[in-house]
C-alpha cells in the first residue's frame, strides 16, 4: 500500500507525460509509487493574493529512469492528472467550508472501455479512535462516456487532521480496464480573494480587421466596447505565425527556439508554464480549445491545468463556451486561470458535418453571415473539380490556382463574417463573467497566435512572416478598469503576456524571453526594440521601423520600412539603407544562437484522421 503526503499548499507537479494525445498520457509504468512530500520551490504569493486551500496528490513512479511528473489521461476529450492505484492514503488538514472533489473515469485500450466496464470507487475518512465514515460510494460504467464528477462535504472535520482513503475497485470484463481517479482535490467553498486571469485568444485574427484597430466594417462590437475599457497594444507581432508555437509562447514567456517545440516535439516536462506557476500560487485552472491536433494536451498544453478540454479535430465557439460556463460555475468562487480558445476565424476544411466548410472561411452560425450576403459568391469558389477550402488558398501560394479579385473579395468578407461570430461569443464570455461577478476583478486578455495573409505579396493563410501573419491584436483589462483607454503605439509581443501577469499577481517565475508590460502602460521605459519571427523557411527580424525577411534556405533576403509601408509594397534590399547591417547582424544571431533549454520528447503518430485534416488546413509543410 503507498502512502501520499500533502499540504494546504498545491503540491501538483509541474510535468506533463509527452508522446501521447488524445488517448493516455501515461505511458507505461510500474504501479509503485512513491512518497511525495509537498514542496513549493517557487515564491510564496504577496498578500494580495491567498492562496486556495487546496490539497492535490502529486505521484512520481518509483523508477528514476521514468517519466517526470504525474500521469495524466484524457477521456472524451477531457485531460486531468490521474492516479491508478486500488487504495491510497491521504493525509489532509481540513480547511473552513472545505468539501473534497475529484473526477473518475474508465478507460480501455482502444481508449473507450469494453461494453460491460465497470469499477467501483469509494472515499472515506478515518481518525484515531472513531469509526470510518464514508463519504463516497459510486459505480462507474462504459455507458457513463466520460469523467464522473464525485464530491463530499468535509464541513464537519474543518480543522482537524483526516485520513482520505480512496478504493477502486475494477468489475471482471473482456480486455484491460483502468479505473481512474482525475485530480483529487480538497477545497474550501468560502470565497477567497485573488485577482482572476482570462486569457481569450482567438485563433487566425488580423488585428487590422477589428474596429478598435481601425477597421471600417462593424466586425467587432463587444471586443470594441471592450477596448475602450482595456489597453490597447496597436503593434504586438506573435513569434511564429503558427498555432501551436505561438500558443506555447504565450502560456511559457519563451519564444519558439527556447521552448524547441516543433510537430514532432513536444514541451520538455522540465519548462515551467504560466497556468503551472498560478495553480501553485493557489489558483484554480482550466483550458478550454476550439481545435484539438496541435493544442493537443500532449505537447505540452495541458502542464498545469486542472482540466484541458479539446475537440477530436474542431469544434465552433459556442460548444467550447458551454464546457467554458459549466466550469466557471464550479470555481468563480476562487481565484482562476481561465484560457480560452476558439478557432472560428481559421480557413476551414471539407468538414463533411459543417455547413460552409467548402468555402475558405465561413462563421461558426449561417446567422453570423451580413458581409458575404452582401455579394454574390463567385461560382468558381464551389465550382465541380476544383480544389475548395484551405486546398484552394494553398494551392494559391504555391501558384498552382489563381484567384480573381471577385474571389478575394467574396473571401475576405466571410472572414470578416466569422469574426463577428468569434466577437459574439467573446461577448458572450465577457457577460457570463459579469453573471458571475468576476469581470471588474480579472485581468482580461484578448489576443491572437496570428493573423492571415489575403493576397498581399502572394501570399495566403498564414505560411509566411509578412505583416498580415505576424501582427496580432492585444488588449488587456485590468481590474477596475484601471488605465483604461490607453493605447501604446510600439512594438510589443507575445512572449510578453506571461511575464506581464506574474507582474501584476507579484508571483516570481523562471527565466523568460518576454518582459512585462506594465512598465510600458506605466510610461516607465520604452520596449523591446526587436523581434524575431519565423515560420517554415522564412525569418524575420522586426522594429518599429524596420522589418529584414530572410528565405532561410534560398538566402535571398527583402526590407521593408514599414513605419512608413506598413503594407510592405517597396521592397529596398536594393537600396542597402545603413540601418540593413546591424538588422542583418541580429537576424544572423538569433539564427545561430544555441539554445539552452531542455529538448522535450517525440510526440506520438498522428492518426490517419488527423493527418488528412492537417493537410486540408494548410499544414502539409509542417507533418513531411
Amino acid at each position: 500500500m503507498d502512502r501520499f503526503v500533502a499540504s494546504a499548499a498545491l503540491v501538483c507537479a509541474a510535468f506533463f507525460l509527452a508522446g501521447c494525445g488524445n488517448t493516455d498520457s501515461s505511458n507505461a509504468r510500474s504501479s509503485q509509487v512513491d512518497t511525495i512530500a509537498a514542496v513549493n520551490n517557487r515564491a510564496p504569493a504577496p498578500p494580495s493574493v491567498q492562496r486556495l486551500t487546496v490539497q492535490r496528490f502529486a505521484a512520481q513512479p518509483s523508477d528514476p529512469a521514468a517519466p517526470k511528473g504525474p500521469t495524466r489521461a484524457t477521456i472524451r476529450g477531457v485531460t486531468m492528472e490521474t492516479l491508478e492505484l486500488p487504495k491510497y492514503e491521504w493525509d489532509v488538514t481540513v480547511p473552513t467550508q472545505a468539501f473534497f472533489t475529484a473526477h473518475v473515469g474508465l478507460r480501455g485500450e482502444s481508449p473507450e472501455p469494453p461494453a460491460g466496464a465497470a469499477a467501483h470507487f469509494s472515499v472515506t475518512a478515518e481518525q484515531p479512535g472513531a469509526p470510518a465514515v464514508t463519504l463516497v460510494d459510486v459505480e462507474v460504467t462504459a455507458a457513463d462516456k466520460g469523467w464522473v464528477e464525485v464530491r463530499a462535504d468535509l464541513g464537519p472535520y474543518a480543522g482537524e487532521q483526516l485520513r482520505l482513503v480512496l478504493t477502486s475497485t475494477i468489475a471482471p470484463a473482456e480486455g484491460p480496464i483502468r479505473a481512474l481517479w482525475g485530480n483529487p482535490t480538497v477545497a474550501s467553498s468560502a470565497r477567497r480573494e485573488g485577482v482572476p486571469v482570462v486569457l481569450i485568444s482567438c485563433d487566425t485574427l488580423r488585428a487590422d480587421h477589428l474596429g478598435c484597430y481601425g477597421y471600417a466594417r462593424d466586425t467587432s462590437p463587444n471586443i470594441d466596447a471592450f477596448a475602450k475599457e482595456s489597453v490597447l497594444f496597436e503593434d504586438a507581432v506573435t513569434p511564429e505565425t503558427w498555432t501551436l508555437t505561438a500558443h506555447l509562447s504565450m502560456l511559457t514567456g519563451l519564444d519558439p527556439r527556447r521552448h524547441r517545440v516543433t510537430a514532432n516535439t513536444n514541451l520538455a516536462e522540465e519548462i515551467v508554464t504560466l497556468p503551472e506557476i498560478l495553480r501553485d500560487a493557489g489558483y484554480a485552472t482550466g483550458g478550454f480549445t476550439g481545435y484539438g491536433i496541435w493544442l493537443n494536451p500532449a505537447r505540452g498544453f495541458a502542464q498545469g491545468f486542472d482540466r484541458y478540454s479539446t475537440p477530436p479535430i474542431t469544434r465552433h465557439l459556442f460548444k467550447t463556451l458551454d464546457h467554458v460556463y459549466q466550469w466557471l460555475d464550479a470555481n468563480a468562487h476562487a481565484p482562476f486561470f481561465l484560457f480560452f480558445h476558439n478557432y472560428d476565424s481559421h480557413s476551414k476544411f471539407k468538414e463533411s458535418d459543417c455547413v460552409g466548410c467548402d468555402l475558405p472561411y465561413y462563421p461558426p452560425r449561417p446567422r453570423f453571415l451580413k458581409y458575404a450576403s452582401e455579394l454574390t459568391e463567385p461560382p468558381s469558389l464551389r465550382a465541380a473539380g476544383r480544389l475548395q477550402a484551405t486546398d484552394l488558398l494553398f494551392a494559391a501560394i504555391e501558384g498552382k490556382e489563381s484567384l480573381s479579385k471577385e474571389e478575394i473579395e467574396y473571401m475576405i468578407a466571410l472572414y470578416d463574417d466569422a469574426i463577428r461570430g468569434v466577437d459574439e461569443g467573446v461577448g458572450k464570455l465577457f457577460d457570463a463573467l459579469k453573471e458571475r461577478g468576476v469581470y471588474d476583478d480579472a485581468i482580461i486578455i484578448v489576443t491572437s497566435d496570428h493573423g492571415e495573409n489575403f493576397g498581399e505579396n502572394g501570399q495566403f493563410l498564414h505560411e509566411h512572416v509578412y505583416e498580415g501573419s505576424a501582427r496580432v491584436p492585444l488588449i488587456i483589462r485590468f481590474p477596475n478598469g484601471k488605465h483604461s483607454g490607453k493605447r501604446v503605439p510600439k512594438m510589443v509581443q507575445l512572449t510578453d503576456l506571461a511575464p506581464t501577469v506574474l507582474d501584476l499577481l507579484g508571483l516570481q517565475g523562471p527565466a523568460m524571453d518576454g518582459e512585462s508590460l506594465m512598465p510600458i502602460v506605466r510610461g516607465e521605459r520604452e520596449p523591446r526594440q526587436n523581434a524575431f519571427i519565423t515560420r517554415l523557411e522564412y525569418a524575420s527580424v522586426r522594429t518599429n521601423e524596420w522589418k529584414l525577411i530572410r528565405n532561410t534556405e534560398t538566402k535571398s533576403e527583402e526590407l521593408y520600412r514599414i513605419e512608413s509601408d506598413p503594407a510592405e509594397t517597396v521592397d529596398l534590399i536594393a537600396s542597402a539603407p545603413p540601418e540593413l547591417a546591424a538588422l542583418r547582424a541580429d537576424l544572423d544571431r538569433s539564427l545561430s544562437e544555441v539554445p539552452q533549454t531542455p529538448v522535450g520528447s517525440p510526440t506520438r503518430p498522428l492518426t490517419q484522421e488527423e493527418i488528412e485534416a492537417l493537410r486540408n488546413l494548410g499544414y502539409a509543410a509542417d507533418i513531411e
